[in-house]
Parts: C-alpha cells; sequence; structure tokens
C-alpha cells in the first residue's frame, strides 16, 4: 500500500511540474508558489476539521509537522534555483537521488531494509538518473556548476526531510491529529514563502503584455500538491513507509511521459529502456 500512495503522489507531482511548464514562465517564482500552497491548504484545512481532530493535537507531532513545513520550503525553492542555473542532467539525477537519504533515515530508526528492497530502490534511482541524464540539456548562465550542485543538494536534503518528519508527526500521538499536522505543515511552508517573497521585493508578476495569471491552473496545482503531501504522510501507518517516499521520486519520470504525451516531446529508446526498469523496480519493491 505504501508503494501505490508513492505511486499516486508521483503521478500528481508529475501532472503539477507539467503545469508549471504553463504558469511559471516570465514570472517571479515565489508569488506563484504561495498562491499553489494557499490554494493546497484550503482543502486540506477543511479536511482537517471534518476529519480530523485539530484539538487532539500534541506538541511533539506539531513542532515536527512544523519542521516538515521548513522542509518542504527549503526543497522547493533548493529547486527552482538549481534549475534555474543548471542544466536538468545535471540537477535531477542530484534531486532525484533524495531517496538514499530516506532510507537512510529508516535504518537510523530501525526499520533496515532488506536487501532485494535495497536493490529495488538503487535501481529506482538509478533509472530516474538516466531518464534525467538523456533528457536534452538545457543550459543557463545564471550561475556556477557548483551553485547548481548546491542548490540541488539543498533539494535532496529538504525532500528527505520533509517526507521523515511528516510521517514522524502522522505517527506521533492520535490518529485523528493526522490532517491537522498536514495543515500546519503546509501552512508553515506557506507563511515561510510570504516572508521570503516580502524581503526578496518579489510582487506579484504582472508585467505590461503578460497574459492575465492563469488562476485555475494554479489553483489546480494546488491542489495536486496538497494530495501529493497527504499521500505520502498518510502512509505512515503503513508497513515501510519509506517506500512511499521513495517512489514518489519518479515524478520526474511521470512529467516526461506527460510531456511525451501531451506536448509531443520527443524520449529517446534509451530513456523508454530506463522508464521500464524504474516500473520493474516499482512492481518488486510493491510485491
Amino acid at each position: 500500500m505504501s508503494v501505490i500512495l508513492g505511486l499516486a503522489a508521483a503521478l500528481a507531482w508529475g501532472v503539477h511540474d507539467l503545469c508549471v511548464r504553463f504558469a511559471a514562465p516570465g514570472r517571479p517564482v515565489l508569488p506563484l508558489l504561495a498562491i499553489v500552497l494557499a490554494a493546497g491548504l484550503v482543502p486540506v484545512a477543511a479536511l482537517s476539521v471534518t476529519l480530523g481532530s485539530p484539538w487532539a493535537l500534541d506538541w511533539p507531532g506539531t513542532l515536527l509537522a512544523v519542521g516538515a513545513g521548513l522542509g518542504f520550503f527549503v526543497a522547493g525553492y533548493g529547486l527552482y534555483r538549481a534549475f534555474a542555473i543548471g542544466a536538468v542532467a545535471l540537477v535531477a539525477p542530484i534531486v532525484g537521488a533524495y531517496p538514499i537519504l530516506t532510507l537512510l533515515s529508516a535504518t537510523l530508526s530501525g526499520r533496515a531494509p532488506a536487501l532485494a528492497e535495497l536493490i529495488a530502490v538503487a535501481v529506482i534511482v538509478g533509472g530516474v538518473s538516466c531518464v534525467a541524464v538523456l533528457s536534452p540539456d538545457h543550459a543557463t548562465a545564471r550561475g556556477t556548476r557548483l551553485q547548481a550542485i548546491l542548490w540541488s543538494l539543498a533539494a535532496a536534503a529538504g525532500f528527505a526531510t520533509t517526507f521523515a518528519l511528516a510521517q514522524a508527526a502522522a505517527q506521533s500521538g492520535d490518529a485523528t491529529a493526522e490532517w491537522p499536522k498536514m495543515a500546519i505543515t503546509r501552512a508553515t511552508t506557506l507563511l515561510v514563502t510570504l516572508l521570503a517573497a516580502l524581503l526578496a521585493q518579489a510582487p506579484l508578476p504582472q508585467p505590461q503584455g503578460t497574459p492575465a495569471l492563469p488562476w485555475r491552473l494554479l489553483i489546480l496545482m494546488g491542489l495536486l500538491d496538497a494530495a501529493a503531501m497527504a499521500a505520502v504522510a498518510l502512509s505512515a501507518g503503513l508497513p515501510h513507509p519509506e517506500f512511499a517516499a521513495v517512489v514518489a521520486s519518479v515524478f520526474g519520470v511521470v512529467t516526461i511521459l506527460l510531456a511525451r504525451a501531451f506536448l509531443s516531446e520527443p524520449v529517446r529508446p534509451l530513456q523508454w529502456l530506463a522508464i521500464a526498469v524504474v516500473f520493474s523496480a516499482i512492481a518488486g519493491l510493491g510485491a
């Protein structure tokens, strides 16, 4: 079941990233990110009241949820900065390797995976990296290679931290407080994003000649992002919850497949092979 939730998260984030290609060009990321986070917070907050029990929140779980929100901001902002500087072939494999940190965290927590599971995870990470490396190289000149690597590492650490803390928060205290903790995580990320936007003096992007903000698309992105995070967090009560975070790392592959289907972007034969290997490893992990 953890693998299924991870696939659901990967699909949601894959569609989200495809939407980014239409919403983000020519616009500052922080204001757009704030809109997406706010859109996703609304249903999560509603579910936290209808399906959850906000009064059942415990301090350890609440603090872990806040930490997950901070980690998610680092992950998102680091990912944006890395892609603004470096090529996809450089950035994506580093960010996509965050499951290594996730498995390390699980091992330190006493949930060491079996050898076959470790091999499957290694194949998933390697396959995702191959798909990224084989993608067309779109180099930029906004920074150095070292800066791109450092921001990529920050994003990978942010994703691993987010998933570990979000699942730990869900496991802490009363089970009815899971949805309220997810709302706290998202609200924390939104508040930090708004603060960063204010400090950066990033206005809501609407330069002359630019089409109106795609509000419906941004709202859809917020719902997809919230659904993906919820899927990973809800796996906390299942055996091997870390597998949900590992499988979610294939969202980049999902984006490439969707771009091939809807934007007619080419996929090379070796990429198809790597994609087949990745999903075969996922099937083995869920067996």
